[in-house]
Protein backbone atom coordinates (compact mmCIF):
# COMPACT_ATOMS: atom_id res chain seq x y z
CA UNK A 1 0.00 0.00 0.00
CA UNK A 2 1.12 3.75 -0.88
CA UNK A 3 0.17 6.51 1.32
CA UNK A 4 -2.40 8.38 1.00
CA UNK A 5 -1.82 11.19 -0.90
CA UNK A 6 -3.76 14.93 -1.52
CA UNK A 7 -5.17 14.56 -5.04
CA UNK A 8 -7.79 17.93 -5.87
CA UNK A 9 -10.61 17.75 -3.24
CA UNK A 10 -9.89 14.14 -2.27
CA UNK A 11 -7.45 11.72 -0.34
CA UNK A 12 -5.98 8.56 -2.31
CA UNK A 13 -3.85 5.54 -2.04
CA UNK A 14 -2.78 2.67 -4.24
CA UNK A 15 -3.77 -0.62 -2.44
CA UNK A 16 -3.05 -4.53 -3.39
CA UNK A 17 -5.81 -6.21 -4.24
CA UNK A 18 -5.39 -8.53 -0.86
CA UNK A 19 -5.39 -5.30 0.77
CA UNK A 20 -8.29 -4.24 -0.87
CA UNK A 21 -9.98 -7.56 -0.11
CA UNK A 22 -8.70 -7.54 3.76
CA UNK A 23 -10.24 -4.21 4.69
CA UNK A 24 -13.07 -4.84 2.43
CA UNK A 25 -14.10 -8.27 4.66
CA UNK A 26 -13.20 -6.49 7.89
CA UNK A 27 -16.10 -4.04 6.94
CA UNK A 28 -18.37 -6.60 6.53
CA UNK A 29 -17.42 -8.17 9.69
CA UNK A 30 -18.10 -5.28 11.40
CA UNK A 31 -21.26 -4.57 10.27
CA UNK A 32 -21.99 -8.30 10.68
CA UNK A 33 -21.14 -7.49 14.76
CA UNK A 34 -23.62 -4.43 14.54
CA UNK A 35 -27.10 -5.81 12.46
CA UNK A 36 -29.09 -7.57 14.48
CA UNK A 37 -30.78 -8.89 11.42
CA UNK A 38 -27.46 -10.84 10.55
CA UNK A 39 -27.67 -12.89 13.87
CA UNK A 40 -28.56 -16.19 13.24
CA UNK A 41 -30.93 -18.53 15.31
CA UNK A 42 -29.63 -19.59 18.60
CA UNK A 43 -31.36 -22.62 18.21
CA UNK A 44 -30.07 -23.75 14.37
CA UNK A 45 -27.37 -25.57 13.60
CA UNK A 46 -24.01 -23.41 12.64
CA UNK A 47 -22.29 -25.36 9.39
CA UNK A 48 -18.86 -26.59 10.12
CA UNK A 49 -16.02 -24.43 9.46
CA UNK A 50 -13.23 -25.20 7.25
CA UNK A 51 -9.90 -24.35 8.59
CA UNK A 52 -8.40 -24.34 5.04
CA UNK A 53 -10.85 -21.37 4.10
CA UNK A 54 -8.45 -18.15 3.64
CA UNK A 55 -11.18 -16.41 5.24
CA UNK A 56 -11.09 -18.65 8.88
CA UNK A 57 -8.49 -16.31 10.19
CA UNK A 58 -10.43 -13.29 9.86
CA UNK A 59 -13.38 -14.69 11.52
CA UNK A 60 -10.88 -14.92 15.00
CA UNK A 61 -11.16 -11.48 14.71
CA UNK A 62 -14.71 -10.51 15.47
CA UNK A 63 -15.24 -14.25 17.01
CA UNK A 64 -19.12 -15.71 17.03
CA UNK A 65 -22.16 -13.70 16.36
CA UNK A 66 -23.46 -12.26 19.35
CA UNK A 67 -27.67 -12.11 19.76
CA UNK A 68 -28.26 -8.66 20.79
CA UNK A 69 -31.67 -9.06 19.53
CA UNK A 70 -32.97 -9.66 23.05
CA UNK A 71 -36.49 -8.75 24.08
CA UNK A 72 -37.12 -5.69 25.74
CA UNK A 73 -37.65 -5.89 29.85
CA UNK A 74 -41.35 -5.53 30.68
CA UNK A 75 -42.27 -2.82 32.18
CA UNK A 76 -43.95 -2.85 35.99
CA UNK A 77 -46.26 -0.54 37.13
CA UNK A 78 -45.34 2.29 39.65
CA UNK A 79 -47.88 1.29 41.78
CA UNK A 80 -48.36 4.51 42.52
CA UNK A 81 -52.18 5.75 41.95
CA UNK A 82 -51.55 9.26 42.43
CA UNK A 83 -48.29 9.69 40.27
CA UNK A 84 -50.24 7.23 37.38
CA UNK A 85 -53.25 10.05 37.80
CA UNK A 86 -51.18 13.12 37.60
CA UNK A 87 -49.39 11.73 34.69
CA UNK A 88 -53.04 11.09 32.84
CA UNK A 89 -53.25 15.40 33.62
CA UNK A 90 -49.73 16.02 31.84
CA UNK A 91 -49.78 15.74 28.26
CA UNK A 92 -46.48 16.00 28.12
CA UNK A 93 -46.21 13.20 30.34
CA UNK A 94 -48.42 11.13 28.59
CA UNK A 95 -46.21 12.14 25.28
CA UNK A 96 -42.99 10.74 27.07
CA UNK A 97 -44.34 7.80 27.84
CA UNK A 98 -45.89 6.75 24.79
CA UNK A 99 -42.69 7.38 22.56
CA UNK A 100 -40.97 5.86 26.14
CA UNK A 101 -43.22 2.87 24.87
CA UNK A 102 -41.87 2.49 21.38
CA UNK A 103 -38.10 2.78 22.77
CA UNK A 104 -36.72 -0.57 22.95
CA UNK A 105 -34.42 -1.37 25.86
CA UNK A 106 -31.11 -1.05 24.90
CA UNK A 107 -29.16 -4.06 26.93
CA UNK A 108 -25.45 -3.62 28.20
CA UNK A 109 -23.64 -6.04 25.82
CA UNK A 110 -21.71 -8.64 27.15
CA UNK A 111 -19.27 -9.80 23.79
CA UNK A 112 -16.28 -7.38 25.17
CA UNK A 113 -15.78 -6.10 21.92
CA UNK A 114 -19.16 -4.54 21.67
CA UNK A 115 -18.63 -2.67 24.94
CA UNK A 116 -15.23 -1.54 23.68
CA UNK A 117 -16.99 -0.01 21.24
CA UNK A 118 -20.20 0.96 23.11
CA UNK A 119 -18.64 1.68 26.65
CA UNK A 120 -20.81 2.97 29.57
CA UNK A 121 -21.36 6.42 29.53
CA UNK A 122 -20.98 6.84 33.81
CA UNK A 123 -18.71 4.50 35.06
CA UNK A 124 -19.93 4.82 38.58
CA UNK A 125 -23.92 5.13 37.63
CA UNK A 126 -25.33 1.52 36.12
CA UNK A 127 -28.66 3.27 35.87
CA UNK A 128 -27.67 6.54 34.00
CA UNK A 129 -25.49 4.67 31.58
CA UNK A 130 -28.18 2.43 30.94
CA UNK A 131 -30.88 5.37 30.07
CA UNK A 132 -27.93 6.95 28.10
CA UNK A 133 -27.46 3.70 26.02
CA UNK A 134 -31.26 3.38 25.61
CA UNK A 135 -31.50 6.36 23.91
CA UNK A 136 -28.32 6.43 21.89
CA UNK A 137 -26.71 2.82 21.59
CA UNK A 138 -29.31 2.40 17.97
CA UNK A 139 -28.09 5.97 16.23
CA UNK A 140 -24.82 5.13 17.35
CA UNK A 141 -25.01 1.46 15.54
CA UNK A 142 -26.35 2.66 12.24
CA UNK A 143 -24.06 5.30 12.19
CA UNK A 144 -20.92 2.84 12.18
CA UNK A 145 -23.09 0.31 9.80
CA UNK A 146 -23.44 3.66 7.26
CA UNK A 147 -19.63 5.04 7.71
CA UNK A 148 -18.60 1.22 6.72
CA UNK A 149 -20.80 1.13 4.09
CA UNK A 150 -19.11 4.04 2.86
CA UNK A 151 -15.50 2.79 3.01
CA UNK A 152 -16.75 -0.20 1.18
CA UNK A 153 -18.19 1.71 -1.16
CA UNK A 154 -14.84 3.27 -2.05
CA UNK A 155 -13.12 -0.17 -1.98
CA UNK A 156 -15.31 -1.39 -4.44
CA UNK A 157 -14.65 1.75 -6.89
CA UNK A 158 -10.76 0.72 -6.56
CA UNK A 159 -11.71 -2.33 -8.78
CA UNK A 160 -9.69 -4.71 -6.66
CA UNK A 161 -6.98 -2.27 -6.12
CA UNK A 162 -6.98 -1.75 -10.11
CA UNK A 163 -7.24 1.79 -9.41
CA UNK A 164 -6.30 4.15 -6.34
CA UNK A 165 -8.25 4.14 -3.70
CA UNK A 166 -10.40 7.66 -3.92
CA UNK A 167 -11.50 9.24 -0.41
CA UNK A 168 -13.35 12.43 -1.15
CA UNK A 169 -12.95 15.24 1.44
CA UNK A 170 -16.55 14.46 2.85
CA UNK A 171 -15.85 11.06 3.62
CA UNK A 172 -12.46 10.98 5.85
CA UNK A 173 -14.35 11.36 9.01
CA UNK A 174 -16.32 8.09 8.20
CA UNK A 175 -12.92 6.34 7.19
CA UNK A 176 -11.16 7.57 9.44
CA UNK A 177 -14.30 6.54 12.29
CA UNK A 178 -14.57 2.86 10.85
CA UNK A 179 -10.69 2.55 10.97
CA UNK A 180 -10.93 3.41 14.44
CA UNK A 181 -14.06 0.77 15.14
CA UNK A 182 -11.95 -2.02 13.07
CA UNK A 183 -8.74 -1.23 15.37
CA UNK A 184 -10.95 -1.22 18.94
CA UNK A 185 -12.39 -4.73 17.71
CA UNK A 186 -9.09 -6.19 16.31
CA UNK A 187 -7.41 -4.74 19.89
CA UNK A 188 -10.23 -6.31 22.43
CA UNK A 189 -10.05 -10.33 20.47
CA UNK A 190 -6.15 -9.37 20.72
CA UNK A 191 -6.58 -8.62 24.47
CA UNK A 192 -4.66 -5.54 23.86
CA UNK A 193 -5.69 -3.01 26.44
CA UNK A 194 -3.39 0.42 28.50
CA UNK A 195 -2.01 -2.42 30.91
CA UNK A 196 -1.12 -4.83 28.37
CA UNK A 197 -0.30 -3.13 25.52
CA UNK A 198 1.35 -6.05 23.61
CA UNK A 199 -1.57 -8.17 23.66
CA UNK A 200 -2.55 -11.33 25.76
CA UNK A 201 -0.86 -14.16 23.92
CA UNK A 202 -3.53 -16.43 25.47
CA UNK A 203 -6.58 -14.61 23.83
CA UNK A 204 -6.51 -16.44 19.91
CA UNK A 205 -4.90 -19.27 19.00
CA UNK A 206 -1.24 -18.83 18.12
CA UNK A 207 -1.46 -19.33 14.39
CA UNK A 208 -4.11 -16.86 14.41
CA UNK A 209 -2.48 -14.32 16.45
CA UNK A 210 0.35 -13.66 13.90
CA UNK A 211 -2.27 -12.63 11.40
CA UNK A 212 -4.09 -10.50 13.85
CA UNK A 213 -0.98 -8.61 14.94
CA UNK A 214 -0.30 -7.99 11.05
CA UNK A 215 -3.44 -6.76 10.94
CA UNK A 216 -3.61 -4.47 13.56
CA UNK A 217 -0.63 -2.70 12.69
CA UNK A 218 -1.52 -2.55 9.17
CA UNK A 219 -4.81 -0.55 9.88
CA UNK A 220 -2.71 1.59 12.23
CA UNK A 221 -0.72 2.58 8.99
CA UNK A 222 -3.84 3.33 6.86
CA UNK A 223 -5.18 4.88 9.43
CA UNK A 224 -2.01 7.21 9.68
CA UNK A 225 -1.06 8.03 6.23
CA UNK A 226 -4.54 9.70 5.47
CA UNK A 227 -4.64 11.32 8.85
CA UNK A 228 -0.98 12.90 8.04
CA UNK A 229 -2.44 13.64 4.34
CA UNK A 230 -5.42 15.65 6.02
Amino acid sequence: MKRFRKRGKAYQSVMEEFEVGLLTSLCGQLIDLLSPEAFTDPDLEEPEEDDADPDHDLDELFGDPVDLRRPAAPVSGSGNDQTEEAQADDPFALWEQELDAHRPEAQRPTDPVLLRLFPDAYRDDDKASAEFRRYTESDQRQRKIEEALIVMAGLEASDQGRLPVRIPSDQVEPWLRTLTALRLVVAERLGISDEHPLGDPDAVIPKARDFMLEVYDWLAYVQETLLGAL
